[in-house]
């Protein structure tokens, strides 16, 4: 019997199931529900559907399917209102599906083991570029699927987060190959070795990463602090503005501004507390602190009384308001969004602005950092700080 071959015109009576399981396995690909293994199998499916389909019928489906399946696993975690959502959605799918493409159109003319280098190369270009090129950075990099995978994710330190993203694709491309073979073994083996050989060469590395060049450094309790009464009030007030696409003069600040006492109070408790259960440096979670800017310098000093108390080095988090009038933007920025790091003896070391707020009305109102992230070399080593969304970039 003639085996298929990636040059022959081959067709799959199945087709339309592995669209429905790769779509399937992509919902917990990345998104709302992340299973790491997932991220291994389901671009298998996609890859499988698009070779057997006239390309561009199959572009065209698995552009639908693609944004269906996105719009049900980002829904309430892509930090934009409903409208932009859906624009996002729109204008990504087509693009984000290219890798297929590119696949289905070259893998057969080259043929052999190197047509399995296609999509894997397409899809680790199209991250790279995207990263440069849109407003999210790195935001859904197939790589953050297998943050940990510990021994995989050491190549980092060789590759960048794109040596995760080729393993990945390559992954699927050469399962592919081998079933457009019949998984004969006397075809595929060489194929089969070369990405296994790989493979191992990669979790031999990690693992000793791990094994032989672990710290060995003391170890010191970091305590990460959010206030329960902060989120109460981003849920009732401001969620409705970052995630809902409300408008930003429709913030209800005497509201807001009423109850941060509250939430000011609660973090400085709550810093204490960890203080005392042996934490040594203590953060806030973001903008957990909301204080008009005529009274930041007595909140930083409720922080540095505790820190000399405390004998901690603690990052306050403060959303500092510089007005309130929504009128005057963009060209007037309403907020810092910041982080003020004070060590044991309650001196301020450095203030560091969130470089790049997120896209909406994030970006609408706040002042923008340097990007020069600050350093303080401690006791327990050099402490840094970025915030967020800037770590996407």
């Amino acid at each position: 019997m003639q085996q298929p071959t990636p040059n022959s015109n081959y067709s799959d009576r199945y087709s339309y199931l592995w669209l429905l399981v790769g779509a399937g396995l992509s919902l917990f690909s990345g998104g709302r529900w992340t299973i790491p293994l997932a991220a291994w199998f389901s671009a298998i499916f996609w890859l499988r559907f698009m070779r057997t389909q006239k390309p561009l019928r199959g572009y065209v489906i698995a552009v639908v399917v693609g944004a269906l399946v996105t719009y049900i696993a980002l829904q309430g975690i892509m930090p934009v209102g409903p409208s932009e959502y859906l624009v996002t959605i729109a204008i990504g799918a087509p693009i984000a599906v290219l890798p297929l493409l590119a696949d289905r159109l070259m893998a057969p003319r080259l043929g052999g083991f190197v047509s399995t280098l296609v999509y894997p190369t397409a899809t680790t270009a199209l991250e790279y570029l995207m990263s440069l090129t849109q407003p999210f950075g790195t935001w859904g990099s197939t790589a953050y699927t297998q943050a940990d995978n510990l021994a995989l994710i050491q190549i980092v330190s060789v590759t960048g987060i794109w040596g995760i993203t080729f393993l990945l694709a390559w992954f699927a491309s050469v399962v592919n190959w081998a079933w457009e073979r019949e998984f004969d073994w006397k075809q595929i083996r060489v194929g089969a070795g070369i990405y296994a050989g790989i493979m191992t060469l990669v979790f031999l590395f990690g693992g000793a990463r791990l094994a032989l060049f672990a710290p060995s450094s003391d170890t010191v309790v970091v305590a990460g602090v959010d206030s329960p009464a902060f989120e109460s009030l981003w849920k009732q007030e401001f969620e409705p503005v970052f995630l809902g696409g409300g408008d930003i003069a429709a913030l209800k600040w005497d509201a807001i501004l009423a109850r941060t006492p509250n939430v000011n109070d609660d973090l400085l408790k709550l810093s204490a507390r960890a203080a005392r259960a042996g934490a040594k440096i203590v953060f806030w979670s973001e903008a957990s602190a909301i204080v008009p800017q005529a009274e930041e310098a007595a909140l930083i000093e409720r922080g540095r009384a505790l820190a000399r108390q405390e004998q901690i080095y603690l990052g306050m988090t403060l959303w500092t308001m510089l007005h309130r009038d929504a009128s005057l933007l963009p060209a007037t920025k309403m907020v810092e969004n910041k982080i003020v790091l004070i060590d044991p003896q309650g001196n301020v070391q450095w203030q560091y602005l969130k470089t790049i707020p997120v896209p909406g009305a994030e970006e609408a109102m706040t002042v923008k950092g340097d990007g020069k992230l600050p350093t303080l070399d401690t006791p327990y080593g050099r402490i840094a700080a970025a915030i967020c969304f800037d770590m996407d970039f």
